[in-house]
């Protein structure tokens, strides 16, 4: 018998065999098989317990790449996409052990069939989406290692909450990773802090870490989130929105009531409307009130405007349009009223006293709006504009003879109570980046049985629609017209019949 490696010839079965000690032999393959094994050598030496759960992931990612070839430009999202739609269907994947070789071997083979670098992903179990909340005490510093192994995550959102004077926190994490960044001025508990991470997510699955120095790996995260996912018991730092029993507190996602009024501003590359508009609230206002900017990736200095003013900031790390931007703002909010305003306006002497006095005229309003200069509907003055001053000094004069009842308010400055958005929910998001969202709002609103005021005895100045100004008027025209397709296909009417 020859030694190993020694090839013998067998012309009568026509095959070649290798024959080694152990007398072992080896049909020659057909060219498809043959090329997989030769892959399935090149991947690295473990135990056979790695080899084998590897090998597992491999073919399979292998085999779920060659099928899909629409993903080539964005194969990390079709990685994410397609390891969650085979894995859950997996049952022996609820052990952490075998989940995490699997998985890198799944991210092998689908990234050697699609030609592509292989990312530094780990891939947790898939059946629920999860979020990462980072938060940032005051006093400590945000670690950038812990951002890059939450990066290493597919997750579904990644939010980082700066408390405090950390403006070197909220730096860091806009530069390194796409994150919603959340600073408030003032310290906040780890309570607050929790619950503000809760309001503020959409995922099934909340991951809370604090981002101190003491980075994590993604290896070592999983298997919290792994954990939810098998229905074990509760893990600290880790709770589901679809299991009440995991909650943190039982209140954890309910936002505090407090007695003040809660202004929203979104903004996107308008930090001259920002300055005019912030300096006239603090200016004309004289009730409790929080004021909340959510920058929408503004790349004009917005950011640093907000943190040299101590101005509660979200700052998202793209343009999510006015609806999105919006229902951040909400879910941020404490306050007892709501109040959403364009950047674009500059309010005026007794602006929120008198909005807030028609809105408890009666039990069943529900929201208000002023009067402008600039407006679609029953909101606009008739006279000519002349300065902001005369307009104020005409109307601002509490009247409730003035107050007027409507179908519809503009977005431009709306008023409303929490026990309306608790009941109708948050703008419709399916009307981004704008147009319509308000009057969808309205809608809802009336049929809940609420009634909508015009406080007539409130003048705005709003100089209107800056940002769409900036596109070409064509566009601008496209989406106003879709957007009042979606209106209409969504309750049967034409919004226009309530202007």
């Amino acid at each position: 018998m020859g030694g190993w490696g020694d090839r013998v010839k067998d012309p009568g079965k026509k095959r070649i065999r290798r024959m080694g000690v152990q007398g072992r032999q080896l049909r020659v393959r057909k060219p498809a098989l043959r090329k997989r094994r030769r892959a399935m050598r090149r991947m690295p030496s473990r135990t056979s317990f790695q080899r084998y759960w590897r090998r597992f992931g491999y073919l399979a990612g292998y085999r779920d790449a060659r099928l899909v070839r629409t993903y080539r430009n964005d194969y990390e999202r079709a990685l994410s996409e397609l390891w969650a739609k085979w894995a859950k269907d997996q049952p022996s994947l609820t052990q952490a052990a075998k989940c995490e070789e699997t998985a890198k071997g799944y991210v092998s083979g689908f990234c050697k069939a699609m030609h592509a670098r292989i990312p530094d992903w780990v891939l947790p179990p898939p059946k629920l989406s999860s979020a990462a909340i980072v938060t940032v005490p005051s006093g400590e510093r945000l670690s950038v290692k812990t951002l890059e192994q939450l990066n290493r995550l597919p997750l579904s959102e990644l939010i980082v909450i700066v408390h405090g004077s950390q403006d070197r926190a909220l730096e860091k994490a806009r530069k390194t990773t796409d994150a919603l960044v959340i600073y408030s001025p003032d310290p906040v508990g780890e309570e607050e802090g929790r619950d503000i991470g809760v309001r503020m997510a959409q995922s099934d699955v909340l991951l809370f870490t604090n981002g101190n120095d003491e980075s994590v790996s993604a290896e070592r995260l999983v298997p919290f989130i792994q954990g939810m996912e098998a229905g074990g018991p509760d893990i600290p730092r880790v709770i589901s929105r679809r299991d009440p029993q995991h909650l943190v507190s039982q209140d954890v996602s309910v936002p505090p009531r407090t007695q003040l009024t809660s202004i929203i501003i979104p903004t996107y590359n308008g930090l001259p409307l920002l300055k005019d508009c912030v300096a006239s609230i603090r200016r004309h206002t004289d009730v409790p009130y929080e004021l909340i900017v959510v920058d929408n990736g503004s790349s004009d200095g917005t950011v640093a405007y907000c943190l040299q003013e101590k101005i509660k900031l979200i700052a998202a790390p793209v343009n999510l349009g006015f609806p999105a931007a919006c229902n951040l703002g909400l879910r941020l909010a404490k306050g007892s009223e709501l109040l959403l305003l364009n950047n674009d306006t500059i309010v005026t002497r007794n602006w929120l006293t008198n909005l807030q006095r028609c809105l408890h005229e009666q039990p069943d309003v529900g929201m208000v709006g002023p009067v402008t200069n600039y407006a679609s509907g029953r909101q606009r003055i008739r006279e000519r504009f002349t300065t902001i001053d005369r307009m104020t000094a005409k109307y601002n004069e509490a009247n409730p003879k003035r107050w007027l009842e409507t179908k519809r308010l503009i977005g431009m400055c709306l008023l409303f109570k929490r026990e309306l958005l608790e009941k109708i929910g948050y703008l419709d998001e399916r009307f981004s980046p704008g147009h319509y969202e308000d009057d969808d709002y309205c809608y809802r609103a009336r049929l809940h049985g609420y009634r909508l005021l015009i406080a007539g005895d409130c003048f705005i100045y709003h100089k209107g629609s800056v940002s769409f100004r900036k596109k070409p008027r064509p566009l601008v025209r496209k989406a106003i017209w879709r957007n009042r397709q979606k209106f209409i296909r969504k309750w049967g009417v034409d919004p226009r019949k309530f202007m």
